[in-house]
Protein backbone atom coordinates (compact mmCIF):
# COMPACT_ATOMS: atom_id res chain seq x y z
CA UNK A 1 0.00 0.00 0.00
CA UNK A 2 1.36 3.26 -1.08
CA UNK A 3 -1.49 6.20 -0.50
CA UNK A 4 -3.19 6.06 3.21
CA UNK A 5 -6.60 7.82 3.76
CA UNK A 6 -6.10 11.08 5.81
CA UNK A 7 -9.76 12.56 6.48
CA UNK A 8 -9.79 15.88 7.64
CA UNK A 9 -10.69 16.65 11.71
CA UNK A 10 -13.34 19.32 11.24
CA UNK A 11 -14.76 18.81 14.71
CA UNK A 12 -18.43 19.33 13.15
CA UNK A 13 -16.88 22.50 11.93
CA UNK A 14 -18.26 22.89 7.61
CA UNK A 15 -14.79 24.05 6.93
CA UNK A 16 -11.22 23.77 7.74
CA UNK A 17 -8.56 26.04 6.76
CA UNK A 18 -4.79 25.98 6.73
CA UNK A 19 -2.12 28.31 5.73
CA UNK A 20 1.41 25.91 5.05
CA UNK A 21 4.96 26.31 3.71
CA UNK A 22 5.56 22.43 1.25
CA UNK A 23 8.39 21.10 0.60
CA UNK A 24 7.24 17.36 0.30
CA UNK A 25 3.74 16.90 1.25
CA UNK A 26 3.06 12.71 1.69
CA UNK A 27 0.74 11.54 -0.88
CA UNK A 28 -2.81 11.08 0.84
CA UNK A 29 -6.84 11.35 -0.01
CA UNK A 30 -9.23 12.43 1.90
CA UNK A 31 -12.76 10.53 1.81
CA UNK A 32 -15.02 13.43 3.64
CA UNK A 33 -13.24 16.76 2.20
CA UNK A 34 -13.04 19.03 -1.50
CA UNK A 35 -9.98 20.29 -1.24
CA UNK A 36 -9.08 23.70 -2.72
CA UNK A 37 -5.67 25.14 -2.66
CA UNK A 38 -4.50 28.27 -3.16
CA UNK A 39 -0.69 29.26 -4.01
CA UNK A 40 0.05 32.65 -2.58
CA UNK A 41 3.41 32.72 -3.36
CA UNK A 42 6.19 31.14 -5.21
CA UNK A 43 5.65 27.99 -6.56
CA UNK A 44 4.81 24.25 -6.31
CA UNK A 45 4.02 20.97 -7.99
CA UNK A 46 0.58 18.76 -8.05
CA UNK A 47 0.30 15.58 -9.19
CA UNK A 48 -4.01 14.86 -8.01
CA UNK A 49 -5.78 12.35 -10.42
CA UNK A 50 -4.90 12.42 -13.75
CA UNK A 51 -3.57 16.00 -13.52
CA UNK A 52 -0.08 16.70 -13.38
CA UNK A 53 0.57 20.47 -13.10
CA UNK A 54 2.73 23.43 -11.40
CA UNK A 55 0.70 26.36 -9.57
CA UNK A 56 2.54 29.74 -9.36
CA UNK A 57 1.44 32.43 -7.37
CA UNK A 58 -2.38 33.20 -8.06
CA UNK A 59 -2.87 29.87 -9.01
CA UNK A 60 -6.07 27.41 -7.80
CA UNK A 61 -6.59 24.10 -7.86
CA UNK A 62 -9.57 21.82 -7.08
CA UNK A 63 -8.90 18.18 -5.65
CA UNK A 64 -12.63 16.02 -5.12
CA UNK A 65 -13.17 14.14 -2.33
CA UNK A 66 -10.87 10.37 -3.08
CA UNK A 67 -8.86 12.04 -5.40
CA UNK A 68 -5.11 11.08 -4.65
CA UNK A 69 -2.62 13.89 -4.39
CA UNK A 70 0.66 15.12 -3.07
CA UNK A 71 2.09 18.80 -3.22
CA UNK A 72 5.59 19.10 -3.55
CA UNK A 73 8.24 21.78 -4.00
CA UNK A 74 12.11 23.33 -3.95
CA UNK A 75 11.24 26.77 -3.92
CA UNK A 76 10.28 29.25 -1.19
CA UNK A 77 6.16 29.32 -0.87
CA UNK A 78 2.92 29.89 0.69
CA UNK A 79 0.04 28.00 -0.07
CA UNK A 80 -3.57 28.59 1.50
CA UNK A 81 -5.85 25.38 1.51
CA UNK A 82 -9.71 25.14 2.51
CA UNK A 83 -11.05 22.24 3.32
CA UNK A 84 -15.30 21.68 2.48
CA UNK A 85 -16.79 19.25 4.87
CA UNK A 86 -18.93 17.09 3.14
CA UNK A 87 -20.72 15.62 5.49
CA UNK A 88 -21.48 19.00 6.77
CA UNK A 89 -25.45 20.13 6.48
CA UNK A 90 -24.25 22.35 3.91
CA UNK A 91 -23.82 20.20 1.62
CA UNK A 92 -25.99 18.59 -0.56
CA UNK A 93 -24.83 14.82 -0.63
CA UNK A 94 -26.61 13.82 -3.94
CA UNK A 95 -25.45 16.60 -6.00
CA UNK A 96 -21.39 16.35 -4.98
CA UNK A 97 -21.52 11.98 -5.57
CA UNK A 98 -21.59 12.76 -9.48
CA UNK A 99 -19.74 16.24 -9.28
CA UNK A 100 -15.94 16.15 -10.89
CA UNK A 101 -14.74 19.65 -10.17
CA UNK A 102 -12.36 21.33 -12.05
CA UNK A 103 -11.85 24.55 -10.97
CA UNK A 104 -8.48 25.46 -12.07
CA UNK A 105 -7.07 28.76 -13.16
CA UNK A 106 -4.74 27.87 -15.57
CA UNK A 107 -7.33 26.49 -17.78
CA UNK A 108 -10.62 28.47 -16.72
CA UNK A 109 -12.90 29.99 -19.71
CA UNK A 110 -13.48 33.34 -20.24
CA UNK A 111 -17.29 32.73 -18.59
CA UNK A 112 -15.49 31.01 -15.76
CA UNK A 113 -13.26 34.55 -15.07
CA UNK A 114 -16.04 35.95 -12.87
CA UNK A 115 -16.55 32.99 -11.15
CA UNK A 116 -12.90 32.55 -10.45
CA UNK A 117 -12.75 35.77 -8.48
CA UNK A 118 -15.38 34.76 -6.69
CA UNK A 119 -13.76 32.00 -5.22
CA UNK A 120 -10.73 33.25 -4.36
CA UNK A 121 -12.62 36.04 -2.40
CA UNK A 122 -14.13 33.51 -0.28
CA UNK A 123 -10.79 31.88 0.06
CA UNK A 124 -9.02 34.53 1.51
CA UNK A 125 -12.02 35.60 3.48
CA UNK A 126 -12.69 32.48 4.97
CA UNK A 127 -9.45 32.77 5.70
CA UNK A 128 -9.25 35.74 7.23
CA UNK A 129 -11.86 35.00 9.95
CA UNK A 130 -10.34 31.45 10.56
CA UNK A 131 -7.10 32.82 11.50
CA UNK A 132 -8.36 36.38 13.15
CA UNK A 133 -7.76 36.96 16.63
CA UNK A 134 -10.57 36.16 19.28
CA UNK A 135 -11.20 40.23 19.36
CA UNK A 136 -12.00 40.51 15.51
CA UNK A 137 -13.87 37.03 15.28
CA UNK A 138 -16.58 37.89 17.42
CA UNK A 139 -17.72 40.81 14.82
CA UNK A 140 -17.14 38.97 12.07
CA UNK A 141 -20.70 36.11 10.78
CA UNK A 142 -20.87 32.73 10.97
CA UNK A 143 -18.59 31.06 8.34
CA UNK A 144 -20.92 28.46 7.18
CA UNK A 145 -22.54 30.78 4.56
CA UNK A 146 -19.42 31.86 3.05
CA UNK A 147 -18.42 27.58 3.28
CA UNK A 148 -22.13 26.96 1.11
CA UNK A 149 -21.29 29.88 -1.27
CA UNK A 150 -17.68 28.40 -2.77
CA UNK A 151 -19.50 25.29 -2.81
CA UNK A 152 -22.63 26.25 -5.10
CA UNK A 153 -20.04 28.11 -7.04
CA UNK A 154 -17.98 25.51 -7.47
CA UNK A 155 -20.99 23.29 -8.55
CA UNK A 156 -22.90 26.10 -10.93
CA UNK A 157 -19.78 26.90 -12.83
CA UNK A 158 -16.51 24.45 -12.08
CA UNK A 159 -17.74 20.60 -12.54
CA UNK A 160 -16.00 19.53 -14.87
CA UNK A 161 -19.00 17.25 -16.05
CA UNK A 162 -20.76 20.59 -17.51
CA UNK A 163 -21.92 20.39 -20.99
CA UNK A 164 -20.04 22.19 -23.92
CA UNK A 165 -22.73 23.94 -25.07
CA UNK A 166 -24.26 24.78 -21.71
CA UNK A 167 -20.86 26.74 -19.84
CA UNK A 168 -23.03 28.70 -17.22
CA UNK A 169 -25.26 25.77 -15.96
CA UNK A 170 -28.96 27.12 -17.36
CA UNK A 171 -30.39 23.76 -18.78
CA UNK A 172 -31.48 21.89 -15.63
CA UNK A 173 -33.34 19.26 -17.78
CA UNK A 174 -29.90 18.16 -19.71
CA UNK A 175 -27.75 18.42 -16.33
CA UNK A 176 -30.17 16.26 -14.33
CA UNK A 177 -30.01 13.31 -17.34
CA UNK A 178 -26.31 13.62 -17.43
CA UNK A 179 -26.26 13.57 -13.00
CA UNK A 180 -28.13 10.27 -13.62
CA UNK A 181 -26.24 8.91 -16.25
CA UNK A 182 -22.57 9.27 -14.01
CA UNK A 183 -24.56 8.07 -11.21
CA UNK A 184 -25.46 4.62 -12.86
CA UNK A 185 -22.37 4.33 -13.88
CA UNK A 186 -20.44 5.11 -10.79
CA UNK A 187 -22.43 2.51 -9.20
CA UNK A 188 -22.04 0.13 -12.09
CA UNK A 189 -18.65 0.67 -13.74
CA UNK A 190 -17.76 -3.18 -12.38
CA UNK A 191 -20.34 -4.60 -14.55
CA UNK A 192 -21.30 -4.57 -18.53
CA UNK A 193 -22.20 -0.90 -19.67
CA UNK A 194 -23.96 -0.11 -22.75
CA UNK A 195 -25.06 2.81 -24.73
CA UNK A 196 -28.23 1.26 -25.35
CA UNK A 197 -28.61 0.31 -22.16
CA UNK A 198 -28.42 3.76 -20.85
CA UNK A 199 -30.30 5.00 -23.58
CA UNK A 200 -32.98 3.13 -22.28
CA UNK A 201 -32.81 3.99 -18.64
CA UNK A 202 -33.60 8.06 -19.84
CA UNK A 203 -36.27 6.69 -22.39
CA UNK A 204 -34.43 7.93 -25.14
CA UNK A 205 -33.13 6.89 -29.07
CA UNK A 206 -30.10 5.88 -29.21
CA UNK A 207 -28.27 7.48 -31.15
CA UNK A 208 -29.51 10.85 -29.72
CA UNK A 209 -28.28 10.10 -26.35
CA UNK A 210 -25.01 9.29 -28.40
CA UNK A 211 -24.73 12.90 -29.70
CA UNK A 212 -25.98 14.07 -25.95
CA UNK A 213 -23.09 12.63 -24.36
CA UNK A 214 -20.55 13.75 -27.31
CA UNK A 215 -21.97 17.19 -26.36
CA UNK A 216 -20.29 16.53 -22.61
CA UNK A 217 -16.75 17.19 -21.48
CA UNK A 218 -15.61 13.78 -22.00
CA UNK A 219 -16.51 13.69 -25.82
CA UNK A 220 -18.49 10.80 -25.89
CA UNK A 221 -19.60 7.67 -24.59
CA UNK A 222 -16.48 5.38 -24.06
CA UNK A 223 -14.29 8.52 -22.95
CA UNK A 224 -16.42 9.12 -20.23
CA UNK A 225 -17.08 5.27 -19.14
CA UNK A 226 -13.06 4.39 -19.41
CA UNK A 227 -12.36 7.47 -17.27
CA UNK A 228 -14.64 6.52 -14.11
CA UNK A 229 -13.05 2.80 -14.39
CA UNK A 230 -9.19 4.51 -14.67
CA UNK A 231 -10.25 6.52 -12.11
CA UNK A 232 -11.56 3.59 -9.84
CA UNK A 233 -8.42 1.61 -10.38
CA UNK A 234 -5.64 4.20 -9.67
CA UNK A 235 -7.28 4.21 -6.33
CA UNK A 236 -7.05 0.25 -6.28
CA UNK A 237 -3.37 0.55 -7.68
CA UNK A 238 -1.67 3.13 -5.26
CA UNK A 239 -3.91 1.42 -1.79
CA UNK A 240 -4.01 -1.94 -2.48
CA UNK A 241 -1.61 -5.15 -3.47
CA UNK A 242 -3.63 -5.89 -6.14
CA UNK A 243 -1.87 -7.32 -9.58
CA UNK A 244 -2.44 -4.67 -12.51
CA UNK A 245 -4.41 -7.62 -14.13
CA UNK A 246 -6.92 -8.39 -11.28
CA UNK A 247 -7.41 -4.47 -11.00
CA UNK A 248 -8.32 -4.03 -14.90
CA UNK A 249 -10.91 -7.08 -14.21
CA UNK A 250 -12.47 -5.39 -10.75
CA UNK A 251 -13.30 -2.01 -12.43
CA UNK A 252 -14.73 -3.62 -15.75
CA UNK A 253 -12.36 -4.05 -18.73
CA UNK A 254 -12.86 -7.04 -20.35
CA UNK A 255 -9.15 -7.19 -21.28
CA UNK A 256 -5.84 -5.71 -19.72
CA UNK A 257 -4.82 -3.86 -22.62
CA UNK A 258 -7.90 -2.18 -23.17
CA UNK A 259 -6.79 -0.94 -19.53
CA UNK A 260 -3.54 -0.69 -20.28
CA UNK A 261 -4.75 1.48 -22.90
CA UNK A 262 -7.25 4.00 -21.82
CA UNK A 263 -5.19 4.80 -18.68
CA UNK A 264 -2.45 6.19 -20.41
CA UNK A 265 -4.29 8.03 -22.57
CA UNK A 266 -6.01 9.99 -19.57
CA UNK A 267 -2.86 9.52 -16.95
CA UNK A 268 -0.09 9.76 -19.33
CA UNK A 269 1.74 6.77 -18.73
CA UNK A 270 0.71 2.97 -17.81
CA UNK A 271 -0.20 2.15 -14.35
CA UNK A 272 2.61 0.47 -13.66
CA UNK A 273 4.85 3.58 -14.19
CA UNK A 274 2.45 5.81 -12.22
CA UNK A 275 2.91 3.08 -9.09
CA UNK A 276 6.24 3.25 -9.13
CA UNK A 277 6.29 7.06 -9.28
CA UNK A 278 4.11 7.33 -6.31
CA UNK A 279 6.68 4.25 -5.02
CA UNK A 280 9.83 6.83 -5.39
CA UNK A 281 7.88 9.83 -4.10
CA UNK A 282 6.48 8.43 -1.12
CA UNK A 283 10.67 7.19 -0.11
CA UNK A 284 11.31 11.15 0.80
CA UNK A 285 10.03 12.28 4.25
CA UNK A 286 7.27 14.75 4.51
CA UNK A 287 8.35 18.37 4.73
CA UNK A 288 5.54 20.89 5.82
CA UNK A 289 5.45 23.79 8.02
CA UNK A 290 1.93 24.86 9.23
CA UNK A 291 2.29 28.82 9.87
CA UNK A 292 0.34 29.40 13.46
CA UNK A 293 -2.53 31.66 13.07
CA UNK A 294 -0.98 35.33 14.05
CA UNK A 295 1.41 34.44 10.85
CA UNK A 296 -1.06 33.21 9.02
CA UNK A 297 -3.44 35.87 9.85
CA UNK A 298 -0.65 38.72 9.23
CA UNK A 299 -0.04 36.70 5.95
CA UNK A 300 -3.55 36.76 4.77
CA UNK A 301 -3.70 40.40 5.23
CA UNK A 302 -0.69 41.21 3.41
CA UNK A 303 -1.48 39.15 0.73
CA UNK A 304 -5.33 40.74 0.51
CA UNK A 305 -3.71 44.06 0.61
CA UNK A 306 -1.38 43.38 -2.88
CA UNK A 307 -4.51 41.08 -4.17
CA UNK A 308 -7.00 43.86 -4.04
CA UNK A 309 -4.78 46.58 -5.82
CA UNK A 310 -3.94 44.11 -8.91
CA UNK A 311 -7.68 43.32 -8.97
CA UNK A 312 -8.52 47.07 -9.12
CA UNK A 313 -6.37 48.23 -11.54
CA UNK A 314 -6.31 44.86 -14.26
CA UNK A 315 -10.68 45.60 -13.81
Amino acid sequence: MLVREKNVDFAQDPLCVRLQKITHQEAHYHDNAIELLFCLKGSVSLRSSHRHVTLRAGDVFSMDPGDIHCVYSDTDNLVLFVHLNIDHDFCPQDMISTCFFACETQYITPLQIKAMYRVKDLMLSLALQAFAPESVCAEMPDSSYAARELLDTLIQHFDWLSFIWDPIGENTLLKERFRRTIQYCLSHYAEKITLSMLAEREHINKNYFSVFLKHTSFDGFNSMLNFIRCDAAERLLLTTEESVVKISNICGFSDPKYFFKHFKDWWDMTPAKLKRWYGEYQKQPAEVMTLSASDSYRAIKEYLCQYQIERTFSL
